[in-house]
């Protein structure tokens, strides 16, 4: 059976209100479980003041059942509910933290937040995880500080950041600020400061969250830049090679100039393969 006519096998029939009438639609098999992943990983209330140390780490093979094994632990140790062994979500709530972690296909992230003091820290020994509970399952990605605070606890966090590179933007009719400098702080944590002026808890959680997923994605979307900029030159060499192989071919006559075009493409085409091949293994 194709793929195409077994999707068509496992839809369903949808009726959609349409300019007054009702449409019956015939359902994609998989809308159901593309629109459930948004709710699989729901937001959670977050009262300010808050602090969130959130991390992605790369993850591949071994290091994504490792990982699993690791959170599990850590809700045996606590005493906490245990991830459901096919969810890629799980939280656990604890009096000294909270924990939310997600696995995805080629990375995974913990999300650790705390109530704050008043004032700022960047001591080391002041960052609040558990040291026996963190664990590491790959390669660091992401390591975003977040701080939610209400205005009148503001200006020494507002103090830390640089303010030749601060972005401030207004959430809403004024319900909240957001403040950062996209710079590494000296622990290697970026920053990000969230003035609270009077949010719902549910709007700070879903704030934060979005917040924490931009930086997210905004990372692992830039990880291709460096390797870009390092293969050009080879990338460069090839296009001029290929626009003279495929000129050549204009005006190629007979089987030898054909044989001879024939080659130096499959150079081409192997000396290509050979360097990729080569980067690969370098970024290993």
């Amino acid at each position: 059976m194709s793929q195409s006519s077994s999707m068509s096998a496992a839809s369903r029939q949808a009726t959609l209100a349409l300019d007054g009438r009702m449409i019956p639609l015939e359902t994609h098999a998989l809308r159901d479980a593309s629109l459930g992943e948004i709710h699989a990983r729901p937001f959670h209330r977050l009262q300010s003041p808050r602090r969130i140390l959130h991390f992605a780490f790369q993850m591949a093979g071994e290091q994504i059942a490792r990982d699993r094994e690791a959170m599990t632990s850590l809700c045996t140790r606590r005493m906490a509910a245990q991830p459901d062994p096919v969810s890629g979500y799980h939280r656990i709530m604890q009096p000294d933290f909270n924990l939310r972690w997600e696995q995805h296909s080629e990375f995974t992230t913990q999300s650790w937040d705390f109530p704050v003091s008043a004032r700022p820290s960047d001591k080391a020994q002041d960052m609040p995880i558990p040291p026996a509970d963190f664990w590491q399952p790959g390669p660091l990605l992401v390591a975003l500080d977040v701080m939610v605070v209400p205005k009148r606890l503001a200006k020494p966090f507002i103090d830390r950041l640089d303010e030749t590179s601060l972005a401030r933007s207004a959430i809403g009719a004024g319900e909240a600020e957001i403040l950062s400098d996209f710079k590494m702080n000296a622990n290697g944590f970026t920053r990000i400061l969230v003035i609270d002026n009077g949010m719902e808890p549910i709007t700070a959680g879903s704030l934060v969250q979005r917040l924490i997923e931009v930086e997210t994605y905004r990372t692992l979307a830039l990880l291709g830049l460096p390797e870009a900029r390092r293969i050009s030159p080879d990338v460069r060499r090839i296009e001029l090679a290929l626009g003279t192989l495929i000129d050549r071919s204009r005006t190629a006559q007979g089987i030898g100039d054909n044989r001879d075009l024939l080659q130096q493409l499959t150079t081409l085409t192997a000396d290509f393969c050979r360097r990729v091949s080569l980067r690969r293994k370098q970024c290993l």
